[in-house]
């Protein structure tokens, strides 16, 4: 199977850096008809998120990270980097199941394996909920 390589950008102005100025983030994907949707439905719906302590959710649909999704959301997680080297993100998986949008997310297999997880670069492969003790609610910008 030949996978292609597809570049997106999202354009997050929900995550200024500075007042007024959007920000812009660039990732490689795959394309949904790719092994790592393989199985999935084109038209299922979105996986479920629960952010404990807080109990709220959001919905974490394939073509985003769960830092972005949050976001959209009105749900901020501590952040950094957004590209899996920097940690600030890390939390607590509780269930569920992630893929990353790189091939070394900054975790070590022992993190892993303790069910650690980047948000900025994991993209939801099941019904999830997360430890994220900082987690903030943020009111939305209307456009």
């Amino acid at each position: 199977m030949t996978r292609r390589l597809k570049l997106s950008l999202h354009v997050l102005d929900i995550f200024p850096q500075l007042p007024g100025e959007p920000v812009m983030a660039c990732r490689p994907f795959l394309e949904p008809d790719s092994s790592a949707s393989a199985g999935r439905d084109s038209d299922a719906r979105p996986f479920l998120v629960r952010v404990e302590p807080s109990g709220k959710t959001f919905d974490a649909p394939d073509s985003l990270t769960l830092l972005e999704a949050a976001g959209f959301a009105g749900l901020r997680l501590p952040r950094s980097c957004r590209n899996g080297t920097c940690r600030t993100c890390m939390c607590q998986m509780k269930e569920g199941r992630v893929r990353y949008t790189i091939e070394w997310p900054g975790l070590t297999r022992e993190e892993k394996a303790e069910g650690l997880i980047l948000p900025c670069v994991a993209i939801a492969a099941s019904d999830l909920v997360i430890d994220v003790p900082d987690a903030v609610e943020v009111e939305l910008q209307q456009s």
